[in-house]
């Protein structure tokens, strides 16, 4: 009998994740089922074979485009809040799960996929990426924790917008190097 429970709770959480946008890989993933089991489970709640491939892995996404920023850290502070009022022992995956269904009833899913946040929930459980905040907007956003200050870019100040009403992100001038023109010719000289 708990072993029929545990199949129906898995089922739900399955649903869920199918009527979120997921797909068999995440399935998989998510509830720790071979492949087999995920594609059977998928097109069992789907009715339909599910598309194949990879979930996306691309450590760079959120610093690519402002937008990506935006969308991956306004999933990450709901996220982050369900998790810090939830007791200690809860289950992430749940919680990254109700996290994403708020997430998208907020915001447009084509740009921040399902699989997308799982990615970036895993980069985030890694240490991968932080949360930082801006001193100029006080906005908390993400950022590839080993890139360099100058390119922890905020996604509200550092942003221009091009002729085509594309968000890029601002385009920073090079620091002056601290050795003058005339020292360098010298140092060459040397080596």
């Amino acid at each position: 009998m708990n072993k029929l429970r545990e199949r129906q709770d898995q089922y739900i959480f399955a649903e869920k994740i199918v009527n979120l946008g997921g797909r068999a890989t995440l399935l998989e993933a998510l509830l720790g089922i071979n492949k087999r089991a995920a594609s059977m489970l998928f097109k069992a709640i789907a009715l339909q074979s599910s598309r194949g491939g990879l979930l996306p892995y691309d450590p760079n996404w959120i610093v690519k485009t402002p937008i990506n920023c935006l969308h991956s850290s306004y999933f990450y502070s709901i996220f982050h809040n369900i998790e810090m009022g939830s007791p200690k022992e809860a289950d992430k995956k749940i919680l990254f799960v109700g996290a994403y269904a708020i997430y998208k009833t907020i915001f447009d899913s084509r740009i921040f996929p399902i699989e997308r946040a799982w990615h970036v929930y895993l980069q985030i459980t890694c240490g991968n990426y932080k949360f930082t905040q801006c001193t100029r907007c006080q906005c908390q956003y993400l950022t590839v924790k080993s890139y360099p200050v100058l390119y922890q870019n905020c996604p509200v100040c550092d942003v221009d917008i091009d002729s085509h009403k594309r968000r890029r992100w601002t385009q920073r001038r090079r620091m002056i190097s601290p050795i003058k023109p005339s020292d360098a010719g010298t140092l060459l000289k040397r080596v």
